[in-house]
């Protein structure tokens, strides 16, 4: 585990010593709590918390074991307890993936420091031909009961991000960022493309989250219920139908065997 004083060097060491065909990156993504409650659409729905597979998500598990694999965790460790308790996942997952090496950051995430480790980061990467096909850097940040200051952190750190993803080497990593869907039960274990479809997400949801609902009833989004809502939205309206396959093209499940 680094920190905000040692990450740049812990980085440049395991570049130097390995050659990478993948990297992923995650972003408040450590484990809080054994599960999580949701009030829509109905009350006290329950699921398991999914941060084990927010750090090391399962498409990476999947890739081939001639795939070395680096997975960069960014969170705040401060609490002791929660911090064993994300060591000892995380060392289980290394121990069952040979080919996935771990590094996490235990910092603060503020706007203002937060861009020196992101340009860190695209630097290191540039500087050891990682392709943006072969990179993701995902941001699960997102506080259940937030307070104003972390509100406005919460809806400004996006935009932060895709900025420094359409600045640095002329945006050759403008689209590694996926964002989050948040505490919410239908999308809780999907990410989505920010800039291919955060527009599309605001403009869409809604009228999604009724889709699914009407589809699916309580149940949650995977693969098979994701079958059932694409046959459901062809016998409806050309509109509906547009949204969900956009949802379907540009989101991916983090949890789920593919």
């Amino acid at each position: 585990m680094s920190t905000g004083n040692t990450f740049r060097e812990k980085l440049l060491e395991l570049f130097s010593k390995n050659t990478y065909q993948y990297v992923y990156v995650s972003l408040g993504s450590k484990i809080n709590e054994e599960n999580v409650t949701f009030s829509y659409p109905i009350s006290n729905l329950s699921l398991i918390s999914n941060a084990e597979f927010q750090m090391v998500p399962m498409f990476i598990r999947q890739q081939p074991e001639t795939n070395n694999i680096l997975c960069i965790i960014i969170d705040d460790f401060h609490d002791k307890t929660l911090a064993q308790i994300n060591k000892l996942i995380l060392n289980k997952i290394t121990q069952n993936h040979n080919n996935i090496s771990i590094l996490v950051l235990d910092d603060n995430i503020l706007l203002t420091t937060f861009k020196y480790h992101l340009l860190l980061l695209l630097n290191t990467l540039l500087k050891y031909n990682i392709s943006p096909t072969h990179f993701m850097f995902t941001n699960f940040i997102c506080f259940k009961h937030p307070n104003q200051l972390q509100l406005n952190f919460e809806s400004k750190l996006p935009e932060v991000i895709q900025k420094s993803f359409d600045t640095i080497s002329d945006g050759y990593y403008q689209f590694c960022y996926y964002q989050w869907f948040n505490y919410a039960y239908y999308t809780y274990n999907y990410i989505y493309c920010y800039k291919n479809y955060n527009m599309q997400r605001l403009m869409s949801i809604q009228h999604l989250h009724s889709l699914i609902k009407s589809c699916i009833k309580n149940d949650y989004l995977n693969n098979t219920n994701c079958e059932i809502i694409t046959n459901c939205a062809k016998t409806l309206n050309k509109q509906t139908d547009k949204k969900w396959e956009l949802f379907v093209n540009n989101c991916i499940n983090f949890v789920e065997v593919l």
